[in-house]
């Protein structure tokens, strides 16, 4: 909103958000999300997050942002299962949307960080264009027979903000 609007106490409640954001990191690197009253460690969350602070970067240099996007990323990498990411850390199937909410922010870490990103972000979405169905849908995830509007538009929503960013 500041930069739409110019007011400041939007400005001043993005470095709050961002130093909270921080606080709430979790040991490991990653952020929990809340799965039925009990917080548990979250892939997805921690990508959502992970992405909000990159694009946060050098907007607020007070604030603990280089910090977390690094513990972060080395969350999420550690979360790549070949060319897949687990969705919660213990997590053995392919889960087709987390690996579309990560595809983006996998980019954007190789801009920050190093090439194994932009590999991984390059294997995962090979690996979205390899399971798409001959309909051209998608399901949920690995050995799902859930296939609904939601995923579909999650998949492309990642691959199209992947494309964006890379042209590839």
């Amino acid at each position: 909103l500041y930069d739409s609007t110019g007011q400041e106490a939007f400005r001043d409640r993005a470095a709050w958000l961002l130093q909270w954001l921080a606080f709430e990191q979790l040991e490991s690197g990653g952020w929990a999300n809340q799965d039925f009253n009990m917080p548990r460690e979250s892939v997805v969350v921690t990508c959502q997050v992970t992405e909000a602070m990159i694009d946060a970067y050098g907007m607020y240099p007070d604030a603990p942002v280089k910090t977390s996007i690094d513990r972060g990323s080395d969350f999420i990498y550690s979360q790549l299962n070949g060319t897949w990411v687990r969705t919660f850390s213990k997590s053995t199937k392919d889960v087709y949307t987390t690996d579309a909410i990560c595809l983006p922010v996998l980019w954007k870490l190789s801009l920050l960080k190093d090439e194994r990103f932009a590999a991984a972000a390059r294997d995962v979405s090979g690996n979205l264009i390899s399971v798409q169905a001959d309909d051209g849908s998608w399901t949920y995830g690995e050995e799902s027979v859930l296939n609904t509007v939601n995923s579909h538009t999650m998949v492309l929503e990642g691959l199209t903000r992947y494309y964006t960013l890379t042209g590839d």
